[in-house]
This record gives C-alpha cells, structure tokens and sequence, in this order.
C-alpha cells in the first residue's frame, strides 16, 4: 500500500506535468518551474522599512523594462520593479542589457549581464547636469593570460560638463576600488566582498571642488581565466541625497565606469 506522503508527492508530480504540457504558463506555474526573461535596466534605488521590531530593513531595488512578460508575478512586459541581491544590485547599471530568473513576491536574481557599449553613465542618468567625469585606463590593452593587469581610475569635478557653472560635489566614496570583470556576459571575477556601505573606516565623504581630482588604482592577476576580450567595470562610491530628493534613492547613483582589455595566451 502507498504511503499518504509518496502518494501526495506523485500526485503533484502528476499534475505538475500534466499543467506545464496543457496549460500555458500563466496560468499555472509548477512548483518545479524556473523562467527568465530578457529586459534592460532603467534604474535603480535603495527602499527602506522596519520591521515588527523596529529594525531597519533594506531592500535593493532595479526598475527593468522585460521585452516578454513574466509569468511567475503576472507582470507584463515594460517596467517593472524588482528585489534583487546586494551583490547583484552593486553590479548593474542603467543601460545594462540583464537576463533574469523570476522569483515569487517580485524578486529577481541575475542570471547573465551584458554591458551596451555607448549607453549612458548612471551618473548622467540622473541628475543630468552632474559635473562628474570617470575615466578607468589600463596600462596597456593587451595582456597575456598570468601577467597583471594595472589600472587607473580619476573622478574630476569638471565645470564644463555642468555648463560651466563651478560648485562642489558631495561624495561618499570607498576606501577600494571595488571592480567586476565580465566575459560573454558572464561575471568572472570581484573584489566587491571589500564593499561595507556601513564601515566608517571603509567610506569617507568628500566634497570634491571644480578641477579637483582623486585618483585610485588596483591590479587584476590574470590567471585561471581564458583568453577574450573582458570588461571591467569600477564602482568607487556613490551621491547621497540632494537637496529635496527622498532618502529612498539613497545610494542609488553609483559612481561606476567601464573599460576593456583583450586576454591572449
């Protein structure tokens, strides 16, 4: 005789089967399914809430415009708002071309990133008057599987980019220069467990005058990877709020650029 325990897990195996071949996905959605959707990042924030004890909770949100619907939540294709992963959130840009697994309560995880060369810089993006220019160079664009890579990030306060009008800049900026690599849109490698948004000795606020530059620069040690071409992606600190913006955006412009190195044995 079965067992009340077997006999339930076949019968939700057997309907399970028998849903996912007859009925279309939005209408039943199998404890055993996994879907992804392909989508573009529009932008990202930080929310806050407490919870029952009154702790703080943070929650790292990205607005994604799908090209398909998602199934799992009921969303229709356009922009929709999603929970991801801190580590995932550090990661992503606006502009960025993202495939992501659908999650139940409107979270989402990264499945693959795939950096558009020429989309605009978060910190044009929002405000778009910014002062700010980020350039990350490498000492040569060419290296050999096992040499190190150098490279230089400078973050100038340029009046030019705001018309000319001179005004200071209030930064908080990390200690490191946290960085991701990516290959065929794939992450390869991050420095970013150096990333601790709360460590005072970690971050440190500046207020970064017209011409001022701060300069950082980090090494990557190409070993146990393959040969291509691989972007490199910097995040150095973030804008606190402005003047009347809600604290809910806190953190959500991120001071990032992106470059390439080709890889060969």
């Amino acid at each position: 005789m079965i067992k009340p325990v077997v006999a339930a897990a076949i019968l939700v195996l057997l309907i399970s089967g028998i849903a996912i071949y007859v009925l279309p996905k939005y209408i039943y959605i199998s404890p055993f399914s996994s879907f992804s959707g392909f989508g573009v990042v529009y932008y990202k924030t930080v929310g806050y809430s407490t919870d029952s004890n009154g702790s703080q909770l943070t929650t790292y949100l990205v607005s994604v415009s799908l090209l398909e619907d998602d199934p799992v939540n009921h969303f229709s294709s356009g922009s929709n708002t999603y929970t991801f992963s801190k580590s995932d959130w550090d990661m992503i840009i606006p502009g960025d071309a993202v495939n992501i697994k659908f999650l139940p309560n409107a979270k989402a995880q990264l499945v693959d990133l795939t950096i558009i060369p020429g989309s605009p810089p978060e910190w044009r993006v929002l405000p778009a008057d910014l002062p700010l220019s980020i350039n990350v160079t490498s000492d040569k664009p060419q290296y050999t599987i096992g040499e190190n890579a150098n490279f230089t990030v400078r973050l100038t306060n340029d009046p030019a980019l705001s018309n000319g009008t001179s005004s200071n800049v209030s930064l908080s900026l990390f200690k490191d220069c946290i960085f991701y690599t990516f290959l065929n849109a794939k992450m390869i490698t991050s420095n970013d467990n150096l990333l601790q948004y709360d460590n005072p000795l970690d971050n440190k606020t500046v207020s970064l005058q017209p011409n001022q530059e701060i300069d950082y620069s980090f090494n990557w040690n190409l070993t146990n990877i393959q040969p291509g071409t691989y972007w490199v992606r910097i995040y150095i600190g973030y804008l606190p709020p402005l003047q009347g913006q809600s604290t809910t955006i806190f953190r959500s412009i991120t001071l990032t650029a992106t470059t390439t190195i080709d890889v060969t044995k």
